[in-house]
């Protein structure tokens, strides 16, 4: 029966390391898979980081574009505020520069007659 029992006792320590060698790579796999997970996580925060931020800088972008909009109707407003004094300035002009011509020639048509 010795040999019996150590066949036995062969056996059972074959199911004990089985069982052990089973854990262990329930053990492992879990590991590897609780890695994997974190590192989605990570990757993930890391992506949503990127994106919160490429989001700001959209904002920023946008505001900017905004604000440079607002400098461009200004400066069209200024422009048209300056043409429209510029062309009553010109036409005052006119008007002045008709004014003397016509004095000066009613000068001249008195003094002339005066003679």
């Amino acid at each position: 029966m010795e040999v019996q029992e150590l066949y036995n006792s062969q056996l059972l320590l074959a199911a004990e390391m089985s069982n052990k060698l089973e854990r262990t790579e329930v053990s492992c796999i879990y590991l590897l898979f609780h890695r994997i997970n974190i590192c989605l996580i990570a990757l993930t925060h890391s992506r949503l980081d990127f994106l919160v931020q490429l989001q700001k800088k959209l904002e920023e972008t946008e505001h900017s574009l905004f604000d440079l909009e607002e400098k461009h109707r200004q400066a069209n407003a200024t422009i048209k505020e300056k043409e429209f004094l510029i062309s009553n300035l010109l036409k005052s002009g006119k008007k002045k520069h008709s004014l003397l011509f016509c004095y000066l020639d009613i000068v001249n048509f008195t003094t002339e007659n005066l003679y």
